[in-house]
């Protein structure tokens, strides 16, 4: 299992995002990086994404932030700049086993994949707001 570098510039595609799924008003449980999958755990926090028991696939980040910040996880349909020109087209990529990254072949964590790489940089949110395992 490898985990896709995540670009610096990593950012939800603006476009695709006024037609995707999005989560508002939900707190920040630590910090974030822009592009990093979250999870919503049952205290109503964000988190990295880390398949812990009792919480769900909710997301990815479209900003980093800090603990305590408000942040809207962008979900399924949300395409958005994952890496630098290293992703394969149509190919299909994962939650990661690693907290809060996303990796480009299945783990323990998602089996099935979360994410299609819709151009070398761009992924797509093809699976959110539930278990994933």
């Amino acid at each position: 299992m490898t985990n896709i570098v995540r670009s610096p510039r990593a950012s939800v595609d603006t476009t695709s995002a006024q037609f995707a799924q999005q989560h508002a008003g939900k707190i920040l449980g630590e910090d974030v990086a822009a592009g990093q999958p979250m999870e919503l755990r049952p205290d109503g926090k964000l988190w990295r994404f880390a398949g812990t028991a009792n919480s769900v696939f909710f997301g990815i980040a479209p900003r980093s932030g800090r603990t305590g910040q408000p942040m809207t996880a962008y979900g399924l349909s949300t395409q958005f700049r994952a890496a630098d020109q290293t992703l394969t087209i149509g190919k299909t990529y994962f939650l990661s086993d690693t907290v809060g990254e996303i990796s480009d072949t299945a783990g323990t964590k998602d089996a099935n994949g979360s994410f299609f790489a819709v151009g070398t940089s761009d992924l797509i949110v093809t699976r959110s707001f539930g278990k994933v395992g």
